[in-house]
């Protein structure tokens, strides 16, 4: 369960987060009955069940919370039967509260914050440069584009189109790479011209495929109070370009909550609504969540990645010779040796072909908001009531586009195999997703606390509806 004031964690509290998280698994408690609560200091809080919470290792913080990262005050946890009195059986197993700001009492307030975020490629696979290209070609006659390379071993051969690598040892000279391949001319006269390279592996060529990934996170806040009210207004926009090229993010997050106090009665409102857009290139079936809800779904086995095997980009970059540098095949619209038809490797799509040609676009929008209404007749008496909406509305856009391969390429003139000769047409696709979920609550609470000598006596009493669409 997680109550949300319309806020979530910074790094830091999330990492907090964790290590509270762990310390209730430690005592053997399991993830259905834990809860974790998010309110505002005003009061206000709503209730929904977290449905991303693994083991009690990580909370899904991706879910229906409303992300600010500048936005939270503290975080602090509650233990057994006090939890499980405030907040049912779902916190049976303690709960994790996380504060979020409100309005102070004092001279009005405008905070200013901006952040930059670096990241990059953390870690690739250790792979061997030593050897080039070659996966198992060895007849001249079946294969007329493989090269003997001197002082290699019998029978193994360098293969121009080749994407494995356990052919001959590395040298440094000039050698062809792919297929020869029709240049035309305006006038539709063409030429046949062969591309080369060095062979040699190229230091860190494919890490030096991906970005550098950058996110800049920009707030603002206002807060304002006096002896009887509080207001607090806060936004944020966040624009995040991935280490993927062209791999991109932006949200924008506006948050506020108030209260007002009047002799026996006290008001607190908080509403959070969040924008989530973004455009990635996405890898073999097209797979993605359904908002904020634990559903999955794709468009199929054959959907996704590149005009052939429908890999995720990492894949086919990982699949490319140590002696190739991809970034001189961006250019595939206009560079012959970089397109589809006349494409180096046989087996591998050029994956800047796949970051410009498929594409998926999705859109998340939450809304967060509650309000609680506080009578208090007596010292001893207090009645509560708590309303509540948590929305999510999700859509995403799937396309493809088609591709049909020139004769010349389906010919396969050196009898590789390649991808031309195998696919010849690939048909563009696109496909479109949608969903809402919402839940709307109804709390109200009763409790009652007096002392009598030494005897201390509490009650509690209540009610709790919840709607779910």
């Amino acid at each position: 369960m997680i109550v949300l004031d319309g806020k979530i964690a910074s790094q830091a509290v999330k990492d907090s987060l964790k290590i509270k998280v762990n310390e209730l698994l430690a005592k053997g408690n399991r993830a259905p009955h834990l809860a974790v609560i998010i309110v505002g200091n005003n009061g206000a809080s709503e209730t929904y069940v977290a449905s991303k919470v693994k083991n009690c290792a990580e909370i899904g913080f991706g879910s229906t919370l409303i992300r600010l990262e500048n936005d939270v005050e503290n975080v602090t946890i509650l233990k057994g039967a006090s939890a499980s009195a405030l907040y049912g059986s779902a916190a049976s197993n303690g709960v994790i509260i996380i504060t979020t700001k409100k309005g102070t009492k004092g001279k009005a307030k405008v905070i200013l914050s901006s952040t930059v975020n670096l990241e990059s490629i953390s870690y690739m696979p250790e792979l061997q440069n030593t050897f080039g290209q070659f996966g198992g070609e060895n007849d001249p006659n079946a294969y007329p584009g493989i090269v003997a390379m001197p002082g290699s071993t019998p029978g193994v051969y360098y293969v121009p189109y080749e994407n494995q690598n356990y052919g001959p040892r590395f040298n440094g000279q000039k050698v062809p790479i792919g297929a020869p391949i029709r240049v035309y001319n305006a006038d539709g006269t063409f030429s046949i011209q062969q591309d080369y390279t060095t062979y040699s592996a190229i230091p860190d060529a494919k890490r030096k495929f991906f970005n550098t990934g950058v996110s800049t996170i920009n707030d603002i806040a206002y807060s304002a109070g006096d002896d009887k009210s509080k207001f607090y207004l806060s936004f944020e926009d966040v624009n995040t370009s991935g280490v993927l090229p062209q791999d991109v993010s932006r949200r924008n997050t506006i948050r506020l909550n108030g209260s007002r106090e009047s002799g026996i009665f006290r008001a607190d409102y908080t509403l959070g609504y969040t924008l989530n857009h973004t455009n990635t290139t996405p890898g073999t079936g097209v797979p993605f969540t359904y908002g904020t809800t634990s559903y999955t779904g794709g468009y199929g086995a054959t959907s996704g990645g590149s005009y052939f095997q429908n890999r995720p980009v990492y894949w086919t970059v990982i699949n490319t010779p140590a002696n190739v540098d991809l970034r001189k095949y961006r250019d595939w619209q206009h560079n012959p040796f970089a397109s589809p038809d006349g494409y180096f490797n046989a087996y591998y799509g050029n994956p800047w072909w796949q970051i410009d040609q498929t594409r998926l676009d999705e859109k998340s929008n939450n809304l967060i908001g509650n309000i609680s209404l506080t009578l208090t007749p007596f010292k001893w008496l207090s009645l509560n009531y708590k309303a509540g909406i948590t929305r999510n509305d999700y859509s995403n856009k799937y396309t493809q586009a088609g591709y049909t391969f020139a004769a010349w390429a389906i010919a396969d003139t050196l009898g590789a195999g390649n991808i031309p000769s195998g696919v010849k047409k690939l048909s563009p696709s696109e496909g479109d997703a949608l969903s809402y979920n919402q839940r709307l609550t109804s709390d109200f609470l009763a409790s009652a606390h007096q002392s009598f000598g030494n005897f201390d006596v509490r009650f509690i009493a209540g009610t709790s509806l919840i709607d779910r669409t």
